[in-house]
This record gives C-alpha cells, sequence and structure tokens, in this order.
C-alpha cells in the first residue's frame, strides 16, 4: 500500500496534481472491539431482537469464492445495530450462494415486541458477477425491496438516482464512495449512545474490526479544489466489513424512516397478535362459567 510520503511525488508528477499532505488517522480496531454489546445470540434459539429495533436489512458483497453478507437493525435517530454477520461459501457463478442469501433476506425474527420481523430492504453489490446479482434481485421485484448497487466516484450523492445498466438496462442504485465512507466513519467515532451510533453485536468474526480500521482518508487537489480519496491501510486486506456498512447506513438513508408512523405500525401489529390471546381467554372463562362439574370431578 501507498503512504504518505510514497503519494506525494506520485500525485505530483504522474497526475499533474498538488498533494496536500494532509491525513487523517481512522478508527482503531481495539477501540471498535471494546464496544461490543451482547444483544442478539446467534446460539441462542430464544433470542429476540432489542426492542429499540424498528426495522431490518441485509446487505451483501459478493467475492470470488463467497457472499458475506451483514443482518442490520435500525432505530431512532438512525441508531443502528449490527445483528450477524454470514459467509455463504461458494461461487456466485452457481445458485447455491444466492439462494442462502435469499433465504436469509426471508427470515422471520422474534422481537421483543412480541412480533416477528424479517428484512425490509436489502442492497447487493453488482460491481462482481453483475449479470447475477441483477438476476438475483429480479427474484424480489414483486415483494421486496432488493437493490443492485453501483459504487460511484467523485462527489456523488449517497444515494443516487436510479441508474440502468448499459447491456441488459437493468436498474441499479449508484453509492457514493467519499460520502458512504465520510458518513460511516463518523458514525464509528460516535461511541455514545443515541443518535447515530453503530453498536456491534458479540458474535463478530475475528478479523471484523481489523477491516473497519483498515481505511484512512487523504486530500489531494483537483482543479483547484481539494478531494477526499479514501483507501485501504493495506490493499490485501479484506473490506468486507467496511463495504457491507456502507451499504447499510445509504441503505436506511434510502430508505428514509418515518419512525413515528413506523412505531404506530407496530403497535398495532403488537395489538392485533395479543386479540387472538384476549379471545382465548375469554373462551375459557365463559366456558368455565358453562360448566357445571359431576360428582367425579369433585375432589
Amino acid at each position: 500500500a501507498k503512504r504518505a510520503h510514497d503519494l506525494q511525488p506520485f500525485i505530483n508528477t504522474k497526475l499533474a496534481e498538488t498533494y496536500s499532505g494532509v491525513e487523517k488517522e481512522s478508527v482503531s480496531a481495539e477501540w471498535l472491539r471494546d464496544r461490543q454489546e451482547k444483544y442478539f445470540d446467534r446460539n441462542d434459539p430464544n433470542r429476540k431482537l432489542p426492542k429499540e429495533i424498528l426495522g431490518i436489512i441485509v446487505t451483501a458483497d459478493p467475492q470470488i469464492d463467497y457472499i458475506e453478507a451483514q443482518l442490520t437493525g435500525f432505530g431512532e435517530g438512525d441508531e443502528t445495530w449490527e445483528l450477524e454477520v454470514f459467509r455463504f461459501k461458494g461461487s456466485p457463478e452457481y445458485d447455491e450462494v444466492w439462494n442462502d442469501l435469499q433465504a436469509l433476506i426471508n427470515t422471520e425474527y422474534d422481537h421483543e415486541l412480541g412480533i416477528k420481523m424479517s428484512a425490509c430492504a436489502a442492497m447487493v453489490d453488482m460491481g462482481y458477477k453483475q449479470e447475477r446479482t441483477i438476476d438475483f434481485v429480479r427474484r424480489f421485484e414483486q415483494y421486496r425491496r432488493v437493490y443492485a448497487i453501483k459504487g460511484d466516484k467523485g462527489k456523488s450523492p449517497l444515494v443516487g438516482r436510479m441508474r440502468e445498466t448499459a447491456n441488459s438496462r437493468s436498474p441499479y442504485l449508484p453509492i457514493g464512495r467519499t460520502r458512504s465512507y465520510r458518513l460511516l466513519y463518523t458514525r464509528l467515532r460516535t461511541g455514545k449512545a443515541g443518535e447515530g451510533k453503530i453498536h456491534f453485536n458479540h458474535n463478530v468474526p475475528n478479523d471484523y474490526f481489523i477491516q473497519l480500521a483498515n481505511a484512512h482518508v487523504y486530500q489531494k487537489w483537483e482543479r483547484g479544489e481539494p478531494v477526499e480519496i479514501w483507501e485501504a491501510k493495506e490493499k490485501n486486506d479484506r473490506e468486507e466489513a467496511i463495504d457491507n456498512w456502507r451499504y447499510a447506513l445509504a441503505l436506511v438513508y434510502h430508505l428514509n424512516p418515518q419512525y413515528a408512523e413506523i412505531k404506530k405500525n407496530l403497535a398495532l401489529q403488537v395489538a392485533a397478535t395479543m386479540e387472538p390471546k384476549r379471545h382465548q381467554s375469554d373462551q375459557k372463562i365463559k366456558i368455565a362459567a358453562e360448566y357445571t362439574p359431576t360428582k367425579k370431578d369433585i375432589l
């Protein structure tokens, strides 16, 4: 990987641009690891989504021989919770890994409110195996918001307007690289609970936090303006944790959740689940009132 002192001559001589020499530090893996909480145990069959979570989403980053996916919860103030990280092993050339990803998106989870919740939306990076990704997204056209996405460089918005691929004219959403990195690392530095905080579950893979801490940013000048350049500190290290978090934050932004309305709808769902229980209880009382015990029933 190029270091700061390597980048200056490269940018100045090869790109004919001015290098600013300003380099910002990333967060540390140790600091992020220390923030782990225990709120959704993958080994507990009775686990429930925390009551603060008002919706869940899935993001996925296909690689050459696996698909890395993340299940993320979100709540008021765009607070987010990493719930579980999945690695579906196998080539994205074949249906098996895509079927695993589809099952994840469709999975229902128990919620502390007493209801069940499944992913309301998903994003899948189409940078690798574009046509296979588009074919997968088409599976959900009729009943769920699942988007193919592609990175967009420069000063692009966090989530751009829907575009079409050149060959099949299939829709996809562009995700601004600079803005998504900036948003992620701003949120990662938010250590206090509340608006915008990212929560980490206790059961993430060992290298998860190393990946998250592997990006840094420097500035260069283009046409008289400073431009942020985000890149990995170590080029050979994996980056799926970073990418899935960038996509998760972008997806929540794109959904633009109206939390007051969501809470009202969840309250209605809770009331609907309670109604059959009340009805069963009323029936038991009625039957008990009408039942006259025989002598053999009396001890």
